[in-house]
């Protein structure tokens, strides 16, 4: 029977090559994370000047941001909750987040009530809703494919981590 000869330094190679693999994992996921998270902000900003959501100064797209999960595990696009745009009389604040889901939803108006003779209505039609734009809904359709060749994009990465320890041996 003829004797194996065991390579330690190739095992102990091995064995770098896996922890150094187990540990840029992490830093991978949360790389696609954020670059899946790009990608849909990019999509649902251009739904925003596609739908003809008429903003000559360009706040309803700079209000989406990209927000992460608590633990790193989703990422999603939704209005900056802070920034107030408007103040009412009576104290009440609108905010950006209260602008981007109207647009996105719509809103009801007020119907005219036109109590004097020399009232003239506004709004020539009899709507009293405001459909909305449904820019998130648009961008809903392309953002799985986006995110996933974001995230492929990533994970090429990954290969090769693994082809250049390939190469090595």
């Amino acid at each position: 029977m003829a004797r194996q000869w065991f390579d330690k330094e190739q095992w102990d190679a091995f064995w770098r090559f896996w922890d150094d693999a187990i540990q840029a994992i992490p830093g991978l996921k949360r790389e696609a994370l954020a670059s899946m998270g790009d990608a849909v902000l990019r999509e649902v900003r251009r739904q925003i000047t596609r739908r003809g959501v008429h903003d000559s100064q360009g706040r309803v797209a700079r209000w989406q941001t990209v927000r992460v999960g608590s633990k790193g595990g989703y990422v999603a696009v939704s209005p900056s909750p802070g920034e107030t745009v408007q103040v009412t009389r009576s104290g009440e604040k609108t905010t950006s987040k209260d602008v981007t889901r109207y647009l996105e939803r719509g809103h009801g108006i007020p119907t005219p009530r036109g109590r004097t003779r020399r009232y003239k209505p506004r709004i020539a039609t009899h709507r009293t809703y405001v459909p909305g734009k449904a820019f998130y809904s648009w961008a809903k359709m392309d953002a799985e494919k986006l995110a996933l060749e974001e995230a492929d994009r990533t994970m090429d990465r990954l290969t090769d981590i693994f082809a250049d320890y390939l190469a090595e041996v």
